[in-house]
């Protein structure tokens, strides 16, 4: 369709590449965003091999999960037609933020600190204090700020536009949880994990 801007078209054409390429490079500019929110402010002090891991995040994981969650979200809970009424469009518009607050927004979170555990060579005891830390926290800041913005995406945005806002709010919401991926464990977390597995391993 002509007139359409060159991502739009990328997007009709090929979504599926356009998505991981996309995020792929959305993630690695939320990580130096992140780390220049923590100090690294020169080229020198950036950890190129965390932005690495969270490009590879992006484009391996979040973007297939993300393209196919708005795929089946519209299919499965379907969408109110063009003039739908006020009450309409907010029936359909509750049960997707509600199922993405419930499903999608975690399982990125617990993927997100995990697939930094593991590409950084942390035991699974450590990955499961990371989670048992971060995991909530994040989730309630991620309610926080997707609920408003996916409300609203899904109410004023058309299906196949929908990404493009999202993408906007993920560059912040992804800054943040490049921070919080990387941060380290209390080691009284930790030290507490470390203590339940020894007392669980003497009792088997």
């Amino acid at each position: 369709m002509a007139g359409r801007l060159p991502f739009a078209r990328l997007l009709a054409d090929n979504p599926w590449a356009t998505r991981v390429g996309s995020y792929t490079a959305l993630l690695a500019g939320a990580d130096l965003a992140g780390q220049a929110a923590m100090g690294a402010r020169r080229f020198e002090d950036i950890d190129w091999h965390e932005v690495a891991r969270m490009a590879i995040y992006g484009g391996v994981f979040s973007a297939p999960l993300v393209h196919s969650w708005y795929i089946a979200s519209s299919r499965l809970l379907g969408e109110a037609a063009i003039g739908a009424s006020l009450r309409a469009r907010l029936a359909s518009v509750a049960p997707k933020v509600i199922a993405e607050q419930a499903l999608l927004s975690p399982t990125t979170i617990v993927v997100a600190i995990a697939w930094n555990g593991v590409a950084t060579g942390k035991s699974p005891s450590y990955i499961r204090s990371k989670l048992g830390q971060d995991l909530v926290p994040a989730w309630k800041r991620c309610a926080a700020v997707w609920s408003v913005a996916s409300t609203a995406n899904y109410f004023f945005v058309p299906p196949h536009l929908r990404v493009f806002p999202a993408m906007v709010v993920a560059a912040g919401w992804n800054a943040y949880l490049s921070v919080v991926s990387n941060r380290a464990v209390r080691p009284e977390a930790h030290d507490a994990d470390l203590l339940a597995e020894t007392r669980l391993a003497k009792a088997m």
